[in-house]
């Protein structure tokens, strides 16, 4: 546990060295202002745009840093075979897995607080001079709901970066790969949800259907804002469903990570 917690920590302070990962907190950190700059642009509910540019930034900045600091780091590891610096007894393949990961997992919490704290700030704002009919029924668990779910499905997009980091053979590979598993991620919900309407599936082959919903079944949900809009509608939140989705993001998260333990231990580096 020592040798994962160095590592972890090291890693964490390698990716906070990086230039492109202090901007994108620097970003996060003004996000708050640049979502107040643009609800200046409409008449009403002010409160509710501002937080769903929170809300769409913090999904973006999250799965921007994996692609930008995560990505480059686990490619100069693979790729430039910076790994055997590391790999060094006693340190074994699943420590060097697991240290590389919560570092980097450190690093995605450090984001979301930056972002749980500009979201508050907002919603802080919003409860003092907002009138009471354009506050949607937004308090302060509404600011959590943003940055932990957007936390969690980040985490999801990391795990999935480090599976395909497990049998990738560079940085090019991987940076490829990892686009397309975001791409598919975030694509497939609202295809789903667009499968549903009977007018446009109407002359859709039913093989091309069934091939839709069987790749659908081997990703996760990316689809919490359903909750967030619930919340700043002023509806109720479903706080079983939510649970149920943040154990859905768990369990992927545990058997990507189980696969790249068991793909990386056995690859030739």
């Amino acid at each position: 546990m020592t040798r994962i917690r160095n590592l972890a920590l090291y890693s964490f302070r390698e990716l906070m060295g990086m230039l492109v990962v202090r901007i994108t907190l620097t970003a996060a950190a003004l996000l708050p202002l640049a979502a107040w700059i643009f609800s200046e642009f409409f008449l009403m509910e002010l409160t509710k745009v501002q937080l769903d540019v929170m809300t769409a930034g913090s999904y973006l900045l999250g799965m921007v840093l994996i692609l930008i600091a995560v990505v480059p780091m686990l490619g100069a590891d693979i790729g430039g075979r910076l790994c055997y610096f590391y790999l060094v007894p006693p340190v074994s393949r699943n420590e060097y897995v697991l240290g590389r990961f919560l570092g980097a997992a450190l690093l995605l919490l450090l984001l979301f607080a930056v972002l749980l704290a500009g979201s508050e700030t907002l919603i802080t704002v919003a409860l003092e001079y907002a009138p009471a009919d354009r506050r949607h029924g937004i308090d302060w668990e509404t600011g959590l709901l943003i940055a932990g779910t957007a936390c969690y499905q980040s985490m999801t997009l990391l795990a999935a970066v480090f599976f395909i980091a497990a049998w990738a053979t560079g940085f090019a590979e991987l940076l490829l790969f990892s686009i397309a598993a975001c791409a598919l991620f975030w694509i497939m919900p609202p295809v789903l949800e667009a499968m549903k309407n009977p007018f446009l599936m109407e002359g859709v082959p039913a093989w091309i259907v069934a091939l839709v919903h069987g790749i659908a079944w081997l990703l996760p949900e990316m689809n919490a804002g359903q909750f967030i809009l619930a919340e700043l509608h002023g509806q109720a939140t479903d706080y079983t469903m939510l649970l149920l989705h943040f154990l859905g993001h768990l369990g992927y998260v545990l058997i990507m990570l189980m696969a790249c333990l068991l793909i990386f231990a056995r690859r030739d580096l």
